[in-house]
C-alpha cells in the first residue's frame, strides 16, 4: 500500500507558542490523535488510552533545557500526586532501553 501525504489541519505551533487560525476539518473514521502534555494526566479528559512518560529526578533535571528548568519541581510534584492510573506507564531514565508497565502505579515497580 502506498502511503499518501494528507495535510492536517494545525491549531497550535509549538515553534512560536502561538494558535494557528485553520479551517477545522471532520476527522475519519479510524484516526488516531496522539495529545501530548507533561501534566494532562488526572484532568479528567476522555481518553481511549492513557500513557504516562516519566523520569527520575536527576535524569529530568539533565535532560531539561536551562530555559525550562523551572517547570521540573512543578511536573516532579505532578508525577508523584497522580491518582488517575495510566493505561501505560513508561520509565523514560534511558530512552533506548525504556521500561514499561501496563495498568499499575507503583513507586516500586515501573
Amino acid at each position: 500500500m502506498a502511503a499518501t501525504l494528507v495535510r492536517w489541519p494545525r491549531l497550535y505551533d509549538a515553534r512560536t507558542d502561538r494558535a494557528v487560525r485553520g479551517a477545522r476539518e471532520k476527522a475519519r473514521p479510524g484516526l488516531v490523535l496522539l495529545v501530548s502534555g507533561p501534566m494532562l494526566l488526572g484532568r479528567r479528559l476522555d481518553f481511549d488510552l492513557t500513557v504516562q512518560l516519566s523520569m527520575d529526578e536527576p535524569v529530568l533535571k539533565r535532560r531539561t533545557p536551562a530555559s525550562l528548568q523551572f517547570t521540573v519541581p512543578a511536573v516532579l510534584e505532578h508525577q508523584d500526586e497522580l491518582l488517575e492510573v495510566p493505561d501505560l506507564r513508561v520509565r523514560y531514565n534511558h530512552p533506548e532501553r525504556p521500561a514499561v508497565a501496563v495498568g499499575q502505579r507503583s513507586s516500586e515497580s515501573p
